[in-house]
């Protein structure tokens, strides 16, 4: 994806932040059209690891 592009980020971002995620096709019998739906699991955050400070 181009740096300049209007869109498409949207599930990179997913994918970075979330814990896990996933989708399932709609098919084309619901709302008239094919689709998916998206899901995700997100937690809190992470403890960063302690910075490693030499004496």
């Amino acid at each position: 994806m181009p740096a300049e592009a209007d869109g498409g980020r949207g599930l990179f971002l997913v994918c970075h932040y979330a814990d896990a995620w996933g989708g399932y096709p709609l098919g084309d019998e619901l709302f008239g059209r094919n689709g998916e739906v998206l899901w995700c699991e997100v937690g809190p955050p992470r403890e960063a690891a302690p910075a490693y400070v030499s004496a």
